[in-house]
């Protein structure tokens, strides 16, 4: 590993190393990494500082000037609107969080399904009672699938897609009470 302390300052059996004295020895001048390591450790347990090698992803997320900035970086974003229609697609190669303001009974389906793609939506209700259709083909996870939502009431539904299609999405589904 190729830490090197070269702050000048030996410390004597049984002399009590301080923050004070330790910041005064040690500075971000006194220490020399190799190229794209950090410090840290990798190995179980507890021990020595050891170099841990950072990718160039983790060096962008790093460097990111911000949460927003990290979000996009990720391709997470920033929480997308829906436009409401009858029909409205969950398009699984766009934001993965989105909110869907209903003005009536909606119809969910899909497109740009891929493994390791998900969506969750919020779903604000209006002032009426409104039905849900959702794709023939999903997996519910709990005890069973809510197809209506009551009047100024907000829902979230959560689709993880394992697959290309319909039948490879997992779907959880939660109304407020």
């Amino acid at each position: 590993m190729a830490i090197a302390i070269t702050s000048g300052h030996t410390w004597v059996d049984g002399e009590v190393v301080t923050t004070t004295k330790l910041d005064a020895a040690v500075s971000s001048a006194t220490i020399s990494l190799a190229t794209d390591k950090l410090m840290g450790r990798s190995s179980a347990g507890t021990g020595t500082v050891e170099e841990v090698s950072c990718t160039d992803a983790g060096q962008a997320i790093i460097a990111a000037a911000s949460y927003e900035a990290q979000r996009t970086l990720l391709g997470i974003g920033t929480p997308g609107t829906l436009t409401y229609t009858a029909t409205v697609d969950l398009a699984f190669s766009g934001t993965p969080a989105n909110t869907v303001t209903l003005a009536g009974n909606i119809t969910f389906t899909t497109s740009d399904l891929a493994a390791g793609r998900w969506k969750s939506v919020r779903i604000v209700g209006d002032g009426s009672s409104r039905t849900l259709a959702f794709p023939a083909d999903w997996k519910w996870v709990g005890d069973l699938k809510l197809t209506t939502l009551s009047a100024n009431k907000v829902a979230r539904l959560t689709v993880e897609s394992w697959g290309t299609t319909d039948a490879a999405c997992i779907a959880a589904y939660a109304a407020e009470i």
